[in-house]
């Protein structure tokens, strides 16, 4: 059985809606075990919205959440992976998260 359930942020300002948003999922990843992480992470051509290693297990995960009203589209999926792969390291597991309030595209479902 599926449940879908809508989450919407009310704030006009996108910028504030995202910024938001990503606070939501922080709180989140609290809840799943992970240490506080940190957010908006700004790299060297690549900016990450979520960050976090788990207090329990050897693993760390990393986000990307967007509250954009459009769905998600494979373009958008294939930019994520690459920043996944770039911060890959050979210490730690790593799983990555791609967060869409609008869901996605059938493409990026593909």
């Amino acid at each position: 059985m599926s449940h879908l359930t809508q989450i919407r942020i009310l704030e006009n300002d996108n910028n504030r809606q995202g910024d938001l948003f990503g606070r939501l999922m922080a709180d989140l990843f609290v809840a799943l075990g992970y240490e506080q992480p940190r957010i908006n992470i700004h790299k060297s051509g690549r900016e990450l919205d979520l960050a976090a290693v788990h207090r329990l297990e050897r693993r760390r995960a990393v986000a990307e959440c967007k509250a954009t009203i459009d769905a998600i589209g494979g373009g958008d999926l294939n930019k994520f992976v690459g920043a996944l792969d770039a911060e890959r390291e050979d210490d730690l597991p790593l799983t990555g998260y791609f967060i869409s309030l609008a869901g996605f595209t059938e493409t990026a479902i593909e």
